[in-house]
């Protein structure tokens, strides 16, 4: 590895000391380098990106090791669920994902018990590289299946399902309305307010999520503590502002502790100030 940053280094790709160890500036430094050499920007040393080493002189290329894993300890389980994800090929900076999403980075290996561990989270978010611009929202994660990948300087391994269960097969809520503005201004500030049926013995933490449909700002939360035992209304309220114009559709889903959403949305117009 400490071949690989001296490279990156002449190449004007790497401006530290070469550690030997592969962490977040030695993956960004791979990813100046992919784009440079028109490889995809992984930031991994997989087959194209040791072949564009290769090429430009660097002799002693990392060498290709494979990655895969072999179990998810336990398989299944809730929002919160600690698993473990056993294999080989792992190294001391492992990015886990779900259904390609983001789960955590920079997850070192377990010494206890040889494996790499993570916590089944409420959300997913895009695995964006490193410095690169691209769309941020967030996925809720909801009861069913998801495919579990591991990468890390030895490429992307196979994929093992994690069954996202959910504990409580209750009344799920229901959005009674949502309050919205027609038209806005660009960035001028809006107010959108849902409101929520919940019926009786549906109580526990409730998530409120939105993904707001532009490019510039990721999906906000909150939550609220629904009281028991009477069916009530209960709402939201949310502020946004657009910084270009068009038409937006901004998604607005509620999320109980059984798993169980309802979501809804409604369009909005974003015209220019004249």
């Amino acid at each position: 590895m400490t071949t690989l940053q001296e490279f990156l280094a002449i190449k004007g790709y790497f401006s530290v000391a070469p550690t030997g160890y592969f962490g977040p500036i030695t993956r960004a430094s791979v990813q100046g380098f992919q784009a440079g050499q028109g490889v995809i920007t992984t930031g991994y040393v997989g087959p194209l990106t040791r072949a564009a080493l290769v090429r430009l002189g660097c002799n002693k290329v990392p060498p290709y090791a494979s990655i895969s894993i072999s179990s998810l300890s336990p398989a299944s389980g809730k929002v919160g669920t600690r698993v473990a994800i056993t294999g080989s090929g792992f190294s001391n900076s492992n990015t886990i994902l779900m259904d390609g999403m983001l789960v955590a980075r920079d997850v070192p290996v377990s010494s206890t018990i040889s494996a790499v561990q993570f916590t089944i989270p409420a959300d997913l978010s895009p695995n964006c590289p490193s410095g690169s611009y691209c769309a941020m929202y967030l996925r809720q994660v909801t009861p069913g299946s998801y495919a579990v990948t591991v990468q890390n300087v030895n490429g992307t391994s196979n994929a093992l399902t994690l069954s996202v269960t959910t504990t409580s097969s209750g009344p799920a809520p229901t959005i009674s309305g949502l309050d919205t503005p027609s038209t806005l201004a660009i960035n001028q500030s809006g107010t959108w307010v849902v409101r929520v049926s919940l019926p009786s013995g549906s109580g526990g933490d409730l998530r409120y999520s939105v993904t707001w449909g532009d490019e510039l700002v990721g999906a906000s939360a909150t939550s609220i503590k629904a009281p028991e035992p009477a069916t009530l209304q209960t709402s939201a309220t949310f502020t946004h502002s657009y910084s270009r114009s068009g038409t937006y559709t901004p998604v607005f889903t509620i999320t109980n502790d059984a798993g169980l959403s309802a979501s809804t949305s409604a369009t909005i117009s974003v015209t220019p100030i004249y």
